[in-house]
């Protein structure tokens, strides 16, 4: 009974479109007072577990990644990196999209977030895609899908998220991240190719040319170099995710006030306000989910999980089946970050039983979840593609269904091929 009115009170706010933390904090509280009553209700430990939650070293990586990205598209750097990718794919079939491609790659090398490199490479593409001759759905589904890579390839908020829940570690997650985030944008491309084969090339396209690739180089190095000091770091065992994610501000204040000089006070005050904002959202569903997740283990009901899912398969692969097919339905409404606090308690333990690599399960979650970035009806970075492009939703979903098609097999076959996963953070810590 107390676990229907847990759950119940849940959906029920959620379904009446209240903020997906605030349902979690309510539902929680409507929980406790059903357990203890009112006049015995625990106050004390409301306090505590909030404050335990949100006093994570691990947290504080979070604001300075989103700082970071920030700065970094007001500092100079999408336009650099947009030119350099340009200048390599010129003359390729579909290369515009490609370069969309290769730009959400690298940035979400920066950034972490999936909005912000939606942000920031749709707004400098997506016209140049439409003088092309590119096709406005097909434009606006390669902004959308391309950008879901955020939060695959490290650095990524939502592995923090996940790292932070499950105990495990954010640099072992990031290096996981790495292969599955490079296969996906692969894909997106040969399926930007496949869809653009037949269509005549552009009249006005330029040719390509190694002096264009030098200048636009020498231009962007800078810019390049930002990812390898950040992840370098961490994997060097220089500095941990989190001072990697302070370096990561420091550096982008230094190339874009330094060497381009595009960011002035009024640009650092606004990346702050935005981080600020962004921050205290996370923060604020941190801290709710883990008032939910202690009415779930008081209720015990991770354990009675793992037991109904241990009774309907004992083997890996069919249980990462039945998981990837509750992700997808999850992501449809909920984002990847609240997902992660709401469902991945509960499957911990059966995760654990089953001797399953908590680093894999961590990415393979992620990877998972990331397809409700571009998943109706919910889809947040649809909704941030069609701020963008200044296009209908549907016409946004539309475009970014073929892509979704490719993301949604090469995620099913890290089940099957575990090792594209587990294989780099094995290789260098062992």
């Amino acid at each position: 009974m107390n676990a229907v009115i847990l759950f119940g009170s849940f959906f029920l706010m959620v379904a009446m479109t209240v903020p997906i933390s605030v349902s979690l904090g309510l539902s929680s509280l409507f929980a406790m007072m059903v357990i203890f009553g009112i006049e015995q209700m625990p106050l004390v430990l409301i306090p505590s577990q909030i404050y335990a939650a949100t006093d994570s070293y691990p947290l504080l990586a979070i604001p300075y990644f989103i700082l970071a990205g920030n700065l970094m598209i007001t500092g100079g750097v999408t336009d650099r990196l947009v030119a350099f990718f340009a200048a390599i794919v010129r003359g390729v079939p579909a290369g515009l999209a490609h370069v969309v491609t290769l730009s959400c790659m690298f940035f979400a090398a920066l950034s972490g977030s999936s909005t912000a490199t939606n942000a920031a490479i749709g707004k400098a593409l997506v016209p140049k895609l439409y003088d092309y001759g590119y096709e406005r759905s097909f434009s606006a589904g390669l902004v959308a899908s391309s950008s879901v890579i955020g939060i695959i390839i490290p650095p990524s908020i939502a592995m923090i998220i996940y790292g932070t829940t499950a105990e495990v570690s954010i640099g072992r997650l990031f290096l996981g991240g790495f292969v599955p985030g490079i296969i996906i944008g692969l894909g997106i491309m040969g399926m930007s190719w496949w869809r653009m084969r037949k269509v005549p090339r552009p009249v006005n396209e330029p040719k390509f040319s190694w002096a264009e690739v030098w200048r636009t180089f020498h231009r962007s190095f800078w810019s390049l170099t930002i990812p390898f000091v950040v992840l370098g770091g961490i994997y060097a065992g220089i500095f941990t995710p989190t001072e990697a994610a302070a370096v990561a501000v420091f550096y982008g204040l230094f190339v874009g006030v330094i060497i381009h000089r595009e960011i002035g006070v009024s640009h650092v005050f606004g990346a702050l306000v935005d981080t600020v904002v962004d921050t205290a959202n996370i923060v604020f569903l941190v801290a709710a989910a883990s008032l939910f997740g202690w009415c779930l283990t008081y209720l015990q009901i991770p354990h009675a999980v793992a037991q109904l899912l241990l009774q309907i398969t004992t083997t890996p692969v069919a249980f990462l089946l039945l998981v990837f097919c509750l992700y997808l339905v999850a992501g449809c409404f909920a984002n990847p970050s609240a997902a992660i606090v709401i469902i991945v308690p509960i499957l911990l333990p059966t995760v654990s039983q089953l001797g399953i690599d908590p680093i894999f399960f961590g990415v393979f979650t992620v990877m998972a979840l990331s397809l409700g970035l571009i998943t109706p009806p919910v889809g947040p970075d649809l909704f941030v593609t069609a701020g963008v492009t200044r296009l209908p939703f549907e016409v946004v979903t539309r475009g970014s269904m073929p892509f979704l098609g490719v993301m949604i097999v090469i995620t099913a076959m890290m089940i099957f091929l575990p090792g594209l996963i587990t294989w780099l953070p094995a290789t260098l810590h062992g």
